[in-house]
């Protein structure tokens, strides 16, 4: 990795300086300046009495004004109740692929099917709050394998939230996240019912085939390209997600190329593989991480001259966030039959049950409120105080829990996200000088 010098300059307040390139950032925030002002607004935040120019003083008063609004803004996110507008509901961990990294057969033997009156009281739950927000009601229908699997199912859930949202006189929003393997009618339904649909390929037939085979063993790009382009000529919203093994890392931009070519894809995540149960056979190593950033940015490049928008979720420094927790997010998370999840990762509730928030209990939902609040409020770590990026990181999650867990350690998720935030912070300085902008 690239050796880069941040300092946390100011004690209390998340005030960095990015040495030898005279970069002052806040969340959110960023200012270049002189070598001389940098090295004296170091000084003044370390001794306000120490002798500075009039103009070094006014622009810490200014870093300091950000930065304690962005302080601020961050304990109201933490702080705030636990209002859901988004409902996310695992169907059941079946799936028709064989992905080389999948982890749900590794945690997860049962094959429960979501309770359907469970999720007529989730429904009801998200809506109530959406109606005083005056905020739509997100759908998202996922699996913990593939949702479209159980075709009637879907059907029915899309029917009966819909129907529920217009009781509530609510607007209905909804997303599916497939890997795009069904039959062609079932995509055209999809198209005609659904705002949005977020697919998974991992890229050129020689990639995808190989990670993300059908389960008899045959070949999955087909499918995939088939589907794509039947989105594509409807005219419907969609995006592509990736993931980014060690065996396809050098290979991020062709992979831009290939989704923007044979899939028309625009909008493009791309995420390094996760064990999310097994930390001692991390895909990724330590040592990764500046060839995976390297690689990444280049795709990045790449995605811009294309005129497409990619991302990695783990560090957004154009939103205050943390982990990927269902309650960071205001997101209801039910898995099969009828358990209401924390964890994104958690495929039923007999998975992690220390992160089920609340369940379906007689014929209401019921949450923890409690728990919630506890894993909310639970301080960072202290690796994240001084860290650039204090405020916009999912940290090690999902690899290792940021609420049940205490980890001081930097693993590859830490070290690429770190990587990340800083080229792009030097990369949107450019010849700024003098002035504070925000780059949210």
């Amino acid at each position: 990795m690239r050796e880069w010098i941040v300092t946390k300059i100011h004690k209390d307040l998340p005030v960095f300086l990015i040495e030898g390139y005279n970069i002052l950032y806040i969340p959110g925030y960023i200012c270049r300046v002189s070598s001389s002002d940098a090295e004296e607004i170091k000084n003044f935040f370390a001794s306000p009495e120490s002798n500075v120019s009039k103009r070094v003083k006014n622009l810490a008063s200014k870093l300091t004004e950000y930065a304690l609004k962005v302080q601020e803004t961050w304990k109201k996110k933490l702080y705030s109740p636990f209002e859901p507008v988004c409902l996310t509901l695992y169907l059941s961990n079946r799936c028709n692929l064989k992905c080389s990294y999948c982890y749900t057969g590794k945690v997860s033997k049962n094959s429960y099917s979501i309770d359907e009156k469970a999720v007529i009281g989730a429904a009801e739950f998200v809506l109530n709050v959406c109606r005083k927000k005056n905020h739509p009601f997100l759908f998202v229908l996922n699996g913990g394998g593939e949702p479209s699997v159980q075709w009637e199912q879907v059907v029915r859930l899309e029917d009966i939230t819909r129907k529920t949202a217009e009781k509530f006189n609510v607007e209905w929003h909804g997303t599916i996240i497939t890997n795009g393997v069904m039959q062609e009618e079932h995509v055209i339904w999809l198209c005609k019912h659904f705002n949005h649909i977020a697919m998974s390929c991992d890229g050129p037939p020689f990639i995808q085939d190989r990670q993300r085979p059908l389960k008899n063993g045959e070949l999955s790009s087909p499918y995939v390209e088939r589907t794509a382009e039947i989105i594509n000529r409807l005219g419907v919203s969609m995006s592509v997600r990736a993931t980014i093994t060690p065996d396809t890392v050098e290979y991020q931009s062709h992979i831009v190329e290939y989704l923007y070519e044979k899939l028309s894809a625009i909008n493009m995540r791309f995420e390094p593989v996760y064990e999310v149960w097994n930390r001692n056979k991390s895909p990724f190593k330590n040592k990764d991480a500046s060839q995976f950033a390297e690689h990444f940015i280049s795709a990045q490049k790449k995605a811009e001259k294309l005129g497409c928008n990619l991302t990695c979720s783990g560090v957004r420094l154009n939103e205050l966030h943390r982990s990927y927790c269902s309650m960071f997010r205001n997101v209801l998370h039910l898995v099969p039959p009828d358990g209401i999840s924390g964890c994104f990762f958690c495929t039923d509730s007999s998975v992690r049950p220390e992160l089920l928030t609340g369940n379906f209990y007689k014929g209401e939902i019921k949450i923890n409120q409690e728990l919630i609040d506890f894993y909310r409020h639970k301080p960072l770590p202290k690796k994240c105080s001084s860290c650039i990026n204090i405020y916009h990181c999912s940290g090690e999650c999902p690899e290792i829990c940021s609420v049940t867990e205490n980890n001081e350690t930097e693993g590859f998720l830490c070290l690429v996200q770190k990587e990340l935030a800083l080229r792009w912070i030097l990369e949107m300085a450019g010849h700024n000088n003098g002035t504070i902008y925000n780059s949210i």
